[in-house]
């Protein structure tokens, strides 16, 4: 192979591999809480079909307490007088004692807990909306 052809064909490689790259970043999701784009270690993710956010960056912005129970794998928030507890990997949760079934279980991504935005942030009174052009989720109070 002359030096000519490698050089043509490391360009070629280099192009093709921008445009995959280009294609993947347009694939991830933003979070968007009281019109304020917000960066998260873990981005969102879509598990079947529904938005799983970071549940820190989540409630931060709610100035709600977040507490982990590594051995129960389980998630504790309380935000005034409402507290939601949340296990890894299951459906149910308890909003004050009572038991109700989310649409998607938190999973954990890189060590980050995620949770399925739209019915934590409903049920504690916020409006979430989903732009599927732009790929983002936004929450805001009413």
């Amino acid at each position: 192979m002359t030096k000519k052809a490698i050089i043509l064909f490391l360009i070629t490689i280099c192009i093709v591999c921008g445009f995959f790259v280009r294609s993947f970043a347009s694939d991830e999701i933003s979070l968007v809480i009281n019109n304020k784009k917000v960066e998260c270690e873990v981005p969102p993710i879509i598990v079947s079909d529904r938005t799983l956010v970071p549940v820190r960056v989540l409630f931060e912005y709610y100035d709600a307490k977040v507490s982990w129970n590594e051995s129960l794998r389980q998630v504790m928030v309380i935000s005034g007088t409402t507290v939601m507890i949340f296990n890894i990997d299951s459906k149910i949760m308890y909003l004050n004692g009572a038991v109700h079934t989310l649409d998607a279980a938190p999973v954990i991504v890189n060590d980050r807990t995620l949770v399925p935005v739209r019915f934590i942030s409903e049920k504690l009174g916020y409006i979430v909306k989903w732009d599927g052009n732009s790929r983002t989720v936004s929450v805001s109070k009413p």
